[in-house]
Parts: structure tokens; sequence; C-alpha cells
């Protein structure tokens, strides 16, 4: 009698405000409302029970989980062998195991877990196994300092089984001494009981007066308070003022709006910090269906708030370095979708961040004869990185059509997919690059033609003469046709070394301060003639300019190959405009066709002697035209696209101070 009396006085600390049925339902709320997942299962595959929590997080309804099995249907392939050794792991020991895991979601993705599970005999000795599931997708992210701290979590887990096993076998030992109609309750009872204590988050539980009523191991752990010195006390007697009003004020608001609240906050722990956690909170109701009080559950968040924090401060650190590294800079996707841009990147694309980011292929910009050599470094910087340099050369169109040399550095970034790209825009260095290579050019043939040019002439002259003479002989009438045909061959030739003489380096040229509108009023009959012979025409558009210092014949000259290489250029009917103007401290002269455009591979190789795309022409007119500016220390700038070509030479006006001769 008297274990019996210390039995019963057990059970009344058990349950100190609530009987059995009560206990039971406020249990049964407990696990219903719990963020955390939890599922009971047999041996044999079938789901006896789960909360919402487990339904929510597979996406299946509780009836549509009560009639699947959680080995087959809901574990995939790979994960059953290692599920089935922990199991068996589990029967051996009787320990409660902790693995990860996969589950097939309803949708047919799969979902990450951390499973916590006990095995317990019912009075009937069927073996149930209770799982609590953790979602680690989240977790999976975390650096390796959360990684200690959940062993540390998962070693104080073990130390805590080791107590309850312990207390479950005495409480088992209390129940079966209970009347038989009350086994199945007590049982029940128990199961939940153990679940609460179990659950590594700290969980609590009030009455309607906010008197605490219950709470697990981890709440007390938390506080560093008994569980009895918890109970009969309110948030007021645990926590500060401060912190207990908020407390009191989300309940109140709970009751009286009933259902579930989830908020964040700071909590007095037991170290005497504030930790930042969540609160989920729910009321449950008693067997007459009315609120009895409210459960909560408090996670502690505040080592993901400090990871969240350290990665928001890494990210705007790199964000300023990509933002301020003075070149162009992309990164881009395994798909070469372009993720992010800088503003540099803005300016050489054309395009905003918005316009890209997200929609444009990095590809897109590339010009389609270097296309298939993007690619092949692209697919080879995937299999084999050390195959492939880091730093190469393409030809770039951006979002007006322009065409760039640029020259292009990439890289993988770690552990990911994607890569880093920085642009360089080097078509003013390639363009002066080409253009000294020109110069040098044009000065090599420039000296050749001063060396030997009078050679050639002189007996060509010689031979001219002696076939004149011979054309007038009687005797030679019969062949008279054939020496007009060699004298005009000779004339020719000489008018091709004309030419060739007039790129010399050293050719003296008379400059004197001339104006360009003048020379060209006094070309245009001879222009206009040359355009109305091929059904063309000429426009001047003649602005106020400077006097320069000029060369009259070899401005002439200039002047005349320019329009009549843009004469030849277009069809009949089409509009050759001649312009002068002021651009900043230079005076431009621009000839500017109706024709088709100049091909790349061409325009590199425009002004370089005797190349031509002419079928009877020299090759010299345009590298005349470069001599003649070099020699007036000019420049030729030429723009073409698909309605036309413009060759624009800018003459310095700061230079010309002085007349003579050079």
């Amino acid at each position: 009698m008297k274990d019996m009396a210390t039995t019963k006085n057990k059970l009344v600390f058990k349950t100190p405000t609530l009987d059995i049925q009560e206990h039971l339902q406020f249990l049964a709320n407990v696990v219903e409302h719990n963020a955390q997942p939890f599922a009971v299962g047999y041996s044999d595959g079938r789901i006896i029970t789960c909360n919402s929590s487990f339904s929510e997080l597979l996406g299946y309804t509780k009836e549509e989980l009560s009639a699947m099995t959680w080995d087959i249907e809901l574990t995939p392939p790979e994960w059953r062998e290692y599920s089935g050794k922990m199991l068996e792991e589990l029967c051996r020991t009787g320990c409660p195991q902790r693995y990860e895991k996969e589950y097939i979601r309803k949708d047919g993705s799969r979902v990450p877990l951390e499973l916590f599970v006990h095995k317990v005999s019912d009075f009937k000795g069927n073996i149930r196994y209770y799982s609590f599931y953790t979602d680690i997708t989240r977790r999976k992210q975390i650096d390796a300092e959360l990684r200690k701290q959940r062993e540390d979590l998962e070693e104080l887990i073990k130390e805590r089984t080791n107590k309850l096993r312990a207390t479950n076998a005495q409480l088992l030992s209390e129940i079966a001494e209970r009347k038989r109609a009350e086994e199945v309750l007590q049982k029940h009872s128990l199961f939940l009981q153990q679940l609460i204590d179990t659950i590594p988050h700290s969980i609590f539980y009030k009455d309607t007066n906010g008197i605490y009523q219950g709470c697990n191991k981890a709440f007390e752990v938390y506080l560093g308070l008994t569980k009895k010195k918890i109970i009969g006390k309110c948030v007021y007697d645990v926590s500060p003022k401060d912190l207990a009003d908020k407390y009191h004020e989300m309940d109140l608001l709970l009751l009286s709006e009933p259902g579930v609240k989830v908020y964040e906050s700071a909590a007095p722990h037991v170290n005497g910090t504030r930790d930042e956690v969540v609160f989920s909170k729910a009321t449950y109701s008693n067997p007459a269906g009315t609120v009895a009080g409210i459960v909560g559950v408090m996670v502690d968040i505040t080592e993901r708030k400090h990871a969240e924090e350290a990665l928001r401060e890494s990210e705007n650190r790199y964000r300023t370095i990509f933002e301020n590294t003075g070149t162009a800079t992309v990164i881009y996707g395994e798909d070469t979708i372009i993720h992010l841009v800088n503003t540099e990147a803005e300016k050489l694309f054309g395009y905003s961040r918005e316009e890209m980011e997200g929609k444009k292929s990095l590809t897109a910009f590339v010009a389609k004869e270097d296309l298939e050599l993007i690619k092949e470094y692209y697919r080879m910087r995937r299999i084999a990185p050390e195959a492939v340099p880091r730093k190469y050369e393409f030809r770039f169109i951006d979002k007006h059509g322009s065409l760039k040399d640029i020259l292009m550095t990439v890289a993988i970034i770690p552990g990911t997919k994607d890569c880093v790209a920085s642009l360089l825009d080097i078509t003013e260095r390639k363009q002066l690059q080409n253009e000294m290579f020109r110069l040098e050019r044009l000065n090599l043939v420039g000296e050749m033609a001063a060396g030997i040019g009078h050679e050639i002439r002189n007996p060509m002259t010689t031979v001219r003469g002696f076939l004149q003479i011979l054309r007038n002989k009687r005797d030679c009438a019969q062949y008279k046709e054939y020496l007009n045909l060699m004298i005009e061959e000779l004339d020719r030739a000489n008018s091709i070394i004309k030419e060739y003489l007039s790129m010399a380096k050293n050719k003296a040229i008379e400059l004197r301060l001339q104006n360009l509108n003048n020379i060209l009023e006094a070309l245009f009959p001879l222009i206009q003639a040359d355009a109305m012979v091929s059904d063309k025409y000429i426009k001047l558009e003649l602005g106020d300019i400077p006097d320069l210092l000029l060369d009259e014949e070899e401005t002439r000259q200039l002047i005349l190959n320019l329009v009549r290489n843009g004469l030849e250029a277009m069809s009949p009917g089409g509009n050759l405009t001649i312009k002068t103007f002021i651009d900043g401290e230079e005076v431009v002269i621009a000839v500017q066709d109706q024709g088709k455009g100049i091909e790349p591979d061409v325009l590199e190789k425009i002004g370089t002697p005797f190349f031509t795309t002419k079928n009877q022409g020299t090759g010299l007119g345009l590298a005349i035209c470069y001599s003649i500016t070099a020699r007036h220390n000019a420049s030729i700038k030429v723009d073409t696209g698909p309605t036309g070509t413009t060759f624009s030479v800018r003459f310095g006006t700061n230079h010309n101070k002085h007349t003579g001769t050079v």
C-alpha cells in the first residue's frame, strides 16, 4: 500500500494539473503543433502516425502517408541499405540512432534529412520506431564551425538518451501497476512525454494564466533551472522584465486569437547572454474543446544569425572589389548566361545590368568568326583547364553593333560551375599596332622607292625614246601598232613608278597656309565630272575651318584618291558626301560613300602597299594617302558598316605655326 501511495504521488507530480485524458490531449497538441517533423512506424515499413510538420515537409497528406511505407516509397533506392543498417543497429543495441538520409517528396524532389530514431515496444511487444526529422538542406551549407557544434549537440543528445532509457524503465514499471483500462492511455502519455524530452529544441507549456505546467530537458538546460523550479512559475520569474513584457504580450495576443504564432526575439541564456531565438507558439485545448493553455518551441538561431551577417559582410566586401576592379567584369554560369556584371561591363556591352543579368549569353557578343574558338575554349576549360589559356583575344560586338578587340581573362570560381571573366578593350591598342606596322611598311617601301625609282625610270626613258624613233621610220611602219603598245605600257609603268616615288619618306614637300575648302572647291568640277560618268552624285558640306600648313599638290592627290575609291565602291545612283569640320583641336575632311562596307579581313590590310581588291588596281592609291597624311602629321580613320564607309583625314591645328619646305 505504501508503494501504491508513492506511485500515485509520482503520477500526481507528472501531471500536476491535468488528468490523464487532458494530459494526453495536451501532449498530442504538443506533437501536432511542433515545428519538428515527427513520425511513428512499424518495423515492416508502415507509418502509424505523424504530425503536420512531417506531412508538410514531404507534401503528402496524413491519409496518403498512412497508406505508404517509409522504407520503399519514401526512401530512395541508394539509401535503403544504409537505412536498414541503422535500424539493425538500433534493434541490436537498443540505443536511439541519429543519421542522415534523403526522402522523396510528393513532387519527386528529394529532401536531405537528419533522423533521430527510437525503438519502443508496446504492451503487446510490437516494435515501433519513433523518428524525429530535421530538414538539413540549409545546414549543409554552413561552415565547419557549425559542424563542430552539431557534433557537440549529438554528444549531448546521446547523454540525455541514456538518462531517458533509465526514466523509461521506471515509468513503464509504474504504468504496469495501473488498471488495465488505463494502460493504453498511460502508454500513449508516456510516449508523448518521452517525445518531448528527446526533442533537441527547448519546449515549454503554460496554462491560460501564463503559469508553466511543464517543459523538456532542453528548456531546463537553456535556463539553467530544474523542472521543479520552472513549473508553477511565470515568465516574470525566469526572464528579465523587458523580455517578459514582450512574451506576455504575445501570449495574450495568441490566447485572444487561438492558433499558431511565430516570431523572433531575444532570450536570456544561463551563461548571462541574450541569444537570438525563434518562438513557435500554439494554443492547445482540453477534452472539452476549450483553450487550456499555450505550448511553445524555442529554437536558438544565434549562430545562424552570425553566419548570415558574416555572409552579408563578405558579399558586400567582394561586391565592392567586383565593382571597382577598373575593368569590365562578368560572372556567367555553365550555360554561358550572365549572372552578374559591374559598371564597367555595362559601359563595354552597351546594356544595363537589368538587361543582361539572367537574360544575355556571353557568347551572344562574340563575332561569328571567333565563336567556334570561344566555344571550344569553354568546353575544354571544364575538361582540361590546363590546356586552355587563361587570357586570349577575340572580336566583340556591343549593343550598337560596334566591333571591338577584347582581351579576356577567365577563371572558374572554385566550388562552382560558374566563371568570372575580365574583359579589356584593346581596340585602340590593336589599331595603334596596325598603324605602326603599316607605317613601318610604308617607310620601307618609301626608302626602296627613293633608292631605286630613278634608276628604273632613266633606262625606261631611253627605251621609250628609241621606240619613238623606230615608230617614225618608214621601214618599221608595219610594226607601228606594236611600237605604240610598247610605248603605252612604258608610260603606264612610268605612271606606277611615279606613284611609287610619291611614297618616299624623304620626299620634299612645300607646306603653305591654305584652306581645305578652297582646294575642294577647285577640285569639285573634276570630281563632279568623274561622278557623272558613272551616274553617281557628289555632295559638299563644307564647314568653317581654319587654314592649315598643306602641300597643295599632295593634298589634291589625297582627296582625289579617296573620292575615286568612294565612287568605285558605290552602285549607280549612289551619293558621295565630302565634309569638312572641326573636331576638338583637329580639322577633319571626311569622304562618306554609300557602298556595302569593307569586310574585317580587308579592313586590316587597308593602306598596305600593293594590296588591292580591284581587277586593274596597283594597290598604291591608299598607301600613297597614308604616306601623304604621315608627311602632314595627320591620320586616317576608317568607319565602315553595311550602309557605307567613311574615310576621315584628321589634321592637327596646334602644329601649323610655320611655313616652309619639308
